[in-house]
């Protein structure tokens, strides 16, 4: 065990020159960092781990696919509670006027729906023992980071994804995001699983065009991104470039005009789906605390009385808070359920 009494202080300059490796995410033997933690103020080392553990966690972050942003709309909220947004509904077509002596009419527009919504936390405490590190390198800390951004970016797609997505969540009416009864808007309601080909991919967007509103005024757009699971994605992509339409060798591939673009999903199998692009109509939307997308790192100060108990012990608090609803339901289609 690391004794701090035993260990020879750094001189100024050269404790300077090891915060600055800490901060720009370099490593450095253990033997320095014991001899930077008897030279100078605890704080001032833990900042520079903590800069370091960032910097590496951003990166693994954004490692991550953000193709996501193509097809949501993201925002910001100020507030850790309930969030409320209220949504104008169709209003059908203005009124025809007459060709001599017509007067505009008063359109009725209807209320507002409100649609209540959580911004929701997620996160994690990680320890490491400054005293017993059993490494010869701070490399530790650099993997820490890079560890922590692949989860908090995993956590993100599994929330938009399958939590909003896949499992089919309760909309503002009360139903299912997919529900073909009410909605229109499910190829596969029995769940028997269908091919992404090219004929199902026309028949999903004839499908799509069939969604009306209240006044019975289409909804449908003019593109569509189309979202797949790994099972599909070689697919998907054939389909995207492939100017003739697949099997034959003189039929033009027109239905890819309509695909906006495809979105692959690591956390999707063999289910896909259509969203139209948010240009036209709003689907799902995404609020981040204080519009700050990227995780934060925070160290716990060391006069805390978890450090007090288990000296030389220090503890991060990794956080993440966002919050997705649904605006306009009619923007998705599920093509095919996950059956595998």
């Amino acid at each position: 065990m690391f004794n701090s009494s035993s260990v020879v202080s750094l001189k100024p300059s050269e404790a300077r020159r090891i915060l600055q490796v800490l901060r720009g995410g370099g490593s450095l033997p253990l033997i320095k960092l014991q001899r930077l933690l008897a030279s100078i103020s605890p704080d001032m080392v833990v900042n520079g781990l903590t800069k370091q553990i960032t910097a590496h966690l951003e990166r693994a972050y954004y490692a991550w696919p953000d193709t996501w942003k193509q097809w949501t709309t993201q925002g910001k909220s100020d507030w850790l509670d309930e969030q409320v947004i209220e949504l104008v509904t169709q209003i059908g077509m203005i009124d025809e006027l007459k060709e001599s002596g017509g007067e505009f009419q008063v359109k009725q527009i209807p209320d507002a729906i409100p649609i209540r919504y959580g911004i929701n936390g997620y996160g994690n405490i990680v320890v490491a023992d400054l005293r017993t590190l059993r490494t010869d390198r701070l490399g530790y800390f650099s993997d820490l980071g890079d560890r922590l951004g692949r989860a908090t970016a995993s956590r993100l797609h599994e929330t938009i994804y399958v939590k909003f997505l896949r499992n089919n969540p309760t909309v503002r009416d009360g139903n299912s995001l997919f529900d073909e009864t009410n909605h229109g808007n499910d190829l596969d309601p029995t769940a028997v699983g269908n091919d992404l080909s090219y004929d199902n991919l026309v028949t999903a967007f004839r499908k799509l065009d069939d969604i009306t509103d209240q006044s019975g005024e289409p909804l449908s757009a003019e593109s569509a991104y189309l979202i797949v699971g790994r099972y599909w994605r070689e697919v998907a992509e054939q389909l995207m470039e492939n100017p003739k339409k697949p099997g034959t060798y003189s039929d033009i591939n027109t239905i890819r005009k309509r695909v906006k673009g495809v979105i692959y999903s690591r956390k999707l199998t063999n289910d896909w789906y259509l969203i139209v692009d948010p240009k036209e109509l709003p689907g799902l939307h995404i609020d981040f605390f204080e519009g700050k997308q990227a995780p934060g790192v925070d160290p716990e100060k060391n006069d805390s009385s978890f450090q007090f108990v288990h000296p030389g012990r220090q503890r991060w608090r990794i956080f993440h808070y966002y919050g997705l609803v649904w605006k306009y339901y009619e923007a998705a289609l599920r093509g095919s359920q996950a059956t595998i």
